[in-house]
């Protein structure tokens, strides 16, 4: 589309891929996409926002053209911290702005716990943390392990035509429209034989989300420093996933560096209904919102 450029990004395990927009030298922001996407969410929303910002949007490990794991290993949270501190080793960053949607703003509230001096402000769209009881740890645990072992039995892959995939990606998630599915499709799928397409992640990520113990998601909160700006759709996340309630839950909602921006939409806001989400995140790159504890 002629607003970013591909980018390569190696860490420990491969080649992290992705897409820049902007200068550099500019102060920099990344952007981490949600659960089973890629980079290209970010397409519609980065054009609307301030020139005066280095925007970089990757594909995580094991989503679109990035590098997947070994085939022993399984995918948990210190993964993605590792990713992102070693991303940001990479470019150079000793601190920067964190943009992250689903999935990669859970990601992203972890890594600022865990690592405070490297963000300095942290943008949310339609986040929460996925925890799990621990009680249930073990559970998990076997569960993580059997499906890394179902998995590496499985070794072909299952081809689609282009309206198959389409129509298999709008149904297992409704909030993506016509066009948002053609740009997550761009950068999601490869091209195979006859024609047809497969799908271009890891499949073990399929059972990522609950990936912390109850107890390590309220200390992740606890020790979350950075300026938090959250925005919710109107129709997204706080009606169907119960997350004002996780949030206060967990303490998200109490902290005083933290607060709740809503914006119309679902929870794809963001590449359906970009200018909404922009001008609330231009106003927060720009200094404009200030952080308060509020419950929508």
């Amino acid at each position: 589309r002629g607003i970013s450029r591909e980018i390569k990004i190696p860490i420990n395990v491969g080649i992290l891929c992705g897409r820049a927009f902007g200068n550099p030298k500019d102060p920099p922001v990344l952007c981490l996409h949600g659960w089973q996407d890629n980079c290209n969410t970010f397409e519609k929303l980065i054009p609307l926002l301030p020139k005066n910002h280095y925007y970089v949007a990757m594909d995580m490990i094991g989503h679109g053209h990035s590098v997947g794991l070994p085939s022993e290993m399984m995918y948990d949270l210190r993964n993605y911290i590792a990713m992102i501190h070693g991303m940001a080793k990479y470019m150079g960053w000793k601190s920067f702005t964190a943009l992250g949607h689903s999935l990669g703003g859970c990601i992203l509230i972890c890594f600022a716990a865990v690592f405070p001096e490297m963000i300095e402000k942290l943008i949310l769209i339609e986040s929460r943390i996925f925890w799990y009881p621990l009680s249930q740890a073990i559970k998990m645990l076997r569960s993580r392990v059997e499906n890394v072992l179902q998995t590496n039995e499985k070794s072909s892959d299952r081809l689609y035509t282009y309206p198959e995939i389409k129509s298999r990606l709008q149904a297992f998630n409704k909030a993506i429209d016509d066009e948002a599915a053609d740009i997550l499709l761009e950068r999601g799928i490869s091209k195979e034989k006859d024609g047809k397409y497969k799908v271009r992640r890891d499949k073990r990520i399929a059972k990522l989300p609950h990936f912390i113990s109850e107890e390590m998601a309220v200390l992740c909160i606890k020790k979350l420093k950075a300026p938090t700006y959250h925005l919710l759709a109107v129709n997204g996340f706080k009606n169907s996933h119960n997350l004002l309630e996780n949030d206060k839950h967990l303490g998200l909602s109490d902290k005083p560096n933290h607060v709740y921006i809503e914006v119309k939409g679902n929870h794809f806001a963001h590449l359906s209904e970009p200018q909404g989400v922009a001008d609330v995140v231009t106003k927060v790159l720009n200094g404009g919102v200030k952080v308060a504890s509020k419950i929508l």
